[in-house]
């Protein structure tokens, strides 16, 4: 990739994505990552180039700064995944003991209440809240993604956690 490139990836030319994913696509099966995964930091680390092209200093080529993104998402995601249940998503894997004492009709319940408290978002709120709470981007990163600063970002977050906390305290009353 050269700046050309790295200026079209910022642009949303699907060229200069298409190009983008393929290099840390490579990359990173050739570093052992499972292709299932390696398409998520491949997507991550391309969404990261196109936000923060206009961060890049010209000190390095534009294909070392882009696989340097790929490894902070790879550790990102190792550190992500290290936070996990042990046991995986899936309650066939769990440890029989620690299967008896999960109470599934209280978890479905708690997800139905956090399902229709994100109801009860706005748009931006929503997309500020699950940008930074669920794929797991900085309030920096969210902002360039939804062309509002990071303090916009911090602020619509503040007031989402605020409602959900709100609508679950209501519905447990």
């Amino acid at each position: 990739m050269d700046i050309k490139t790295l200026r079209a990836l910022a642009a949303d030319d699907r060229a200069a994505w298409r190009e983008c994913l393929v290099l840390v696509t490579q990359w990173a099966v050739y570093n052992g990552i499972p292709p299932e995964d390696a398409d998520d930091i491949a997507a991550k680390t391309a969404l990261r180039a196109a936000l923060d092209a206009d961060s890049f200093r010209g000190e390095a080529k534009v294909d070392s700064w882009i696989l340097a993104i790929a490894k902070n998402v790879w550790r990102e995601d190792i550190r992500h995944r290290s936070r996990k249940a042990p046991w995986g998503e899936s309650l066939e894997e769990l440890p029989v003991e620690i299967e008896d004492e999960i109470d599934v009709e209280n978890m479905a319940l708690m997800r139905l209440v956090a399902d229709a408290a994100m109801e009860g978002l706005t748009e931006a709120e929503k997309q500020a809240f699950l940008l930074c709470a669920r794929d797991g981007l900085s309030s920096e990163e969210a902002g360039k993604a939804m062309g509002k600063s990071g303090n916009a970002v911090r602020c619509l977050k503040f007031r989402a956690a605020k409602k959900i906390d709100e609508y679950r305290r209501d519905f447990l009353q």
